[in-house]
């Protein structure tokens, strides 16, 4: 039987959601607690000898105690061997935080918080398992903490068909994650492939790797959130099941873990049609539990006929009351020009009637409209 392994980061456990309404910011941080239990319960399930949280199991250091216990009564639910937790860059460790000192009161005895950078052997089962942590210790670096591994050997006595090493650290992904000011304890596959270790979890970063149909590395892998917290969300929130072969081979399942969606696009709407296809596309196939828990941002932009526009607000409405939450931008949704309309607005024969009317002849509606823009402006200090 291999060694399993059930990974994940980044609940940030304590997250405020402040930005959305009451009712809805209450159930956005209780789906960070859902998305807990779910990952004890696929830890158990798939009968994992360890559950790894490789860093921001917390939002901030400042949780409150009853979300304290309520995680790690979650936690301590995981029946089949070790949780592994880590400090991550928001649920920092170091002298004058009191967060972790906190948690670890009564702490079962298989939850392991790792503290601090020092070799950790384990045995579950029939495996022995060394883990070598990297645990975070302020909020931001510009260096990352694997500097204590690069001179530790693991002596040749140590290795073996039953005998794991395994690295568990938090910080950006050079080439993965975004961090262009480099104070993400950032991080370089390369120096991850030349050390020692049989594998490496990591986490900070929110989309998993390796993605989906893509060569993977042999022994990197980043969690990704195991649940969507935001409109930069762009997938469905997974956790990593690996099985560590004794041959030293790696087989790695990507888990889907996520309730929530959250959706920021833009679309160009024409006509009715396009209000048709757009509730299509949002509302239409999709089961009404996920649609309660979708949260979309939409920006409209396009042209419209003058009686198409009526269409809007109906099908905003209908929008707010199937969604948990909407939100709309049409400041770029224009009513098309007719010759109707240019007649009521402007002289016939007038320069500004000609040339509207030979730009909407020509179908340059972008020009028409700055143009049309332009004369508004002229006329407004005109008069």
């Amino acid at each position: 039987m291999p060694l399993k392994i059930l990974h994940t980061s980044d609940l940030h456990i304590g997250m405020t959601f402040r930005h959305y309404p009451d009712d809805l910011r209450e159930m956005l941080m209780e789906a960070r607690f859902s998305a807990l239990e779910r990952l004890v319960e696929l830890g158990v399930d798939h009968q994992c000898h360890l559950l790894v949280i490789a860093g921001d199991l917390f939002e901030k250091q400042s949780v409150a105690r009853k979300e304290l216990q309520r995680v790690k009564h979650l936690l301590s639910r995981f029946s089949t061997g070790t949780v592994c937790i880590l400090p991550g860059n928001h649920d920092y460790i170091n002298d004058t935080t009191e967060l972790w000192h906190t948690f670890c009161q009564d702490m079962p005895d298989h939850l392991l918080v790792l503290k601090v950078e020092k070799a950790v052997t384990l045995q579950e089962g029939d495996y022995t398992i060394t883990v070598y942590p990297a645990p975070c210790h302020a909020k931001h670096s510009d260096t990352h903490n694997l500097g204590w591994l690069e001179d530790l050997a693991i002596m040749s006595e140590n290795r073996g068909s039953r005998h794991f090493h395994i690295g568990i650290a938090h910080g950006a992904l050079a080439g993965i994650s975004p961090d262009l000011s480099g104070q993400y304890y950032t991080m370089f596959p390369e120096t991850l492939q030349r050390l020692p270790q049989d594998l490496w979890l990591l986490g900070h970063t929110h989309l998993p790797y390796p993605p989906e149909n893509h060569p993977r590395a042999p022994k990197i892998f980043n969690a990704g959130t195991p649940e969507p917290d935001g409109m930069d969300c762009r997938h469905d929130g997974s956790a990593w099941f690996i099985q560590l072969l004794e041959n030293g081979s790696v087989d790695a399942e990507q888990l889907k873990t996520g309730t929530l969606r959250f959706l920021d696009v833009t679309e160009t709407v024409e006509n009715e049609e396009s209000f048709h296809r757009l509730k299509e596309k949002y509302l239409k196939g999709t089961p009404q539990q996920s649609l309660s828990r979708t949260l979309l941002r939409l920006k409209l932009s396009g042209y419209l006929d003058e009686e198409a526009t009526t269409l809007r607000q109906p099908f905003y409405r209908e929008m707010e009351q199937t969604l948990a939450y909407f939100t709309v931008d049409d400041s770029d949704l224009r009513v098309r020009f007719s010759p109707e309309r240019i007649t009521e607005e402007f002289t016939e024969g007038s320069l500004p009637a000609v040339l509207l009317q030979e730009l909407v002849a020509s179908q340059d509606e972008d020009t028409a409209h700055l143009a049309y823009e332009i004369i508004r402006e002229v006329k407004k200090h005109a008069d």
